[in-house]
């Protein structure tokens, strides 16, 4: 059996099989292979879901040991952060693409820049890279 067929056994790969059956055919059988229809989803949104995942680690909403760098739940235990502040760069990070585009939403909303450059610096959100799992199919170039 290759790669690209075996079962997902990480936590985090179950999660991504349980999102994409839910959003794209939820008629699959659990036990049944991720078909390469699901190619464009994958495509289109794997950064996307990665960041997702990667927020609720640093937030401490749920545990990826994929993403573990010592840094669970480090927007809840830091001291001298802002709560709301904090709220706010974690509800922009849900919406943006990118740090810059949360950066915008904070001088919009006229935060603290530099503590928001601080909280982003910290959790490094866009430094997270995981190859995609090998049961997705291979990214289009």
């Amino acid at each position: 059996m290759s790669t690209s067929d075996e079962t997902p056994r990480t936590p985090l790969e179950k999660r991504a099989i349980e999102e994409i059956r839910r959003q794209q055919h939820p008629s699959w059988p659990a036990n049944a292979r991720v078909p390469v229809v699901c190619r464009e989803w994958c495509d289109r949104c794997w950064h996307r879901w990665l960041r997702a995942r990667t927020l609720e680690h640093v937030y401490g909403q749920q545990y990826w040991k994929e993403l573990d760098r010592g840094d669970c739940a480090i927007l809840r235990r830091r001291s001298g952060w802002h709560a709301p502040l904090i709220e706010e760069i974690v509800r922009l990070m849900q919406t943006c693409d990118d740090n810059l585009a949360v950066m915008r939403g904070v001088v919009r909303q006229g935060l603290s820049v530099s503590e928001a450059a601080a909280i982003l610096l910290e959790i490094k959100l866009n430094t997270r890279r995981i190859a995609r799992f090998p049961f997705l199919p291979p990214l289009r170039r």
